[in-house]
């Protein structure tokens, strides 16, 4: 049986990570202004993010400040990480983000990046606390006109983001006929703060998105979405225009772990057999 259990814990541990979205990127935003590899800064940087990461082991939000260094040279940070996710996802989530800030932010004095399941920020402190309601991001599905789906529909979709609108605490969750929806503010956020950011994000949807089967919204400190059931893995992939090989590389995955799934069962079948052979045959011998 010890066979059967490596077999399927890579089964399970394969899927898991071929399933995994949310650490996709949605957007980021890097300062002009750099920093040398050796400064006291980027000591301060290296511990903050270490302790971010850390924490993510345990908590779905957190900000830190580091000064080890120095404390001229402080460095500020956040993470807020959906509230549906595991702390195993959450940590998987802020790892992929910090490993991101190479390519994506190298060497800059600040930078936030936003996952699909994490927002990651550093810099000096005065962002933290504070309310920030800028558009950072907007997508919107296919519109009815495209046919997206029953112009009936919106009246549900409405409903949803009004409720997600009044619902308290920061992270909201929906749901209104055949749609889903979701919003959810950074930690740092007052109560009050938050109902403004959310209603914001609600504003924009309803403008940017009038008649679209899918939307998603994210401000500096807070973002909604919506979709319908069938849409929402689509609402970050519309107009983004996915090359051949992504797709193929998407299907080739499946395939595999299609493949692997049907061995695992064989082999599986095999040691069944084998065992139930042997205890035919040991009961043979004792008679």
């Amino acid at each position: 049986m010890k066979q059967f259990s490596i077999v399927i814990f890579f089964l399970f541990t394969f899927s898991s990570c071929n399933g995994d979205t949310v650490t996709r990127v949605i957007y980021s935003e890097c300062s002009d202004r750099k920093i040398s590899s050796s400064s006291p800064y980027q000591y301060n940087l290296n511990s903050l993010l270490t302790s971010l990461t850390n924490s993510a082991t345990f908590t779905t939000y957190a900000n830190f400040t580091a000064s080890i260094a120095s404390p001229l040279y402080p460095v500020s940070g956040i993470y807020q990480c959906r509230a549906d996710l595991s702390f195993s996802d959450c940590e998987s989530c802020v790892k992929q983000a910090v490993s991101q800030l190479p390519s994506l932010c190298s060497s800059s004095e600040s930078a936030t990046v936003q996952l699909q399941g994490c927002l990651l920020q550093y810099g000096n402190n005065s962002f933290i606390g504070k309310s920030d309601e800028t558009l950072r991001f907007k997508r919107c599905g296919s519109g009815i006109e495209s046919g997206g789906f029953d112009p009936n529909l919106m009246a549900m979709r409405d409903d949803l983001l009004s409720a997600l609108t009044v619902q308290p605490g920061f992270y909201r969750s929906s749901k209104a006929g055949y749609i889903d929806g979701d919003a959810q503010c950074v930690g740092d956020q007052s109560s009050k703060e938050c109902n403004d950011c959310v209603k914001k994000t609600v504003e924009y949807l309803e403008k940017e998105c009038p008649s679209s089967v899918s939307g998603v919204v994210y401000l500096g400190k807070c973002y909604a979405e919506y979709a319908t059931q069938d849409d929402h893995q689509h609402t970050y992939e519309s107009n983004s225009n996915p090359s051949p090989e992504h797709d193929h590389g998407e299907q080739a995955g499946k395939d595999l772990a299609i493949i692997i799934g049907i061995v695992a069962v064989v082999i599986l079948l095999i040691f069944f057999v084998a065992y139930l052979r042997r205890s035919v045959e040991e009961n043979q011998l004792k008679s």
